[in-house]
């Protein structure tokens, strides 16, 4: 319970940056706010179960 609150205030915390990094013009904090927000995306799509079984070894596999 604990990690997805974490996730979660990370996920709005970047989407906060992107927005506020386009408005003032600032484009590799822009990139680096939207780099951690699809880590976020991808850590709490995990942690509530949304991947496909077997996602990650899929992906990084190629065997």
């Amino acid at each position: 319970m604990t990690t997805i609150f974490i996730w979660s205030v990370v996920l709005i915390c970047s989407i906060r940056g992107i927005y506020s990094n386009i408005v003032n013009r600032n484009f590799p904090y822009t990139v680096a706010f939207i780099v951690t927000a699809l880590f976020a995306t991808y850590m709490l799509a995990d942690i509530l179960g949304y991947l496909p079984p077997l996602f990650v070894e899929k992906l990084f596999n190629k065997a």
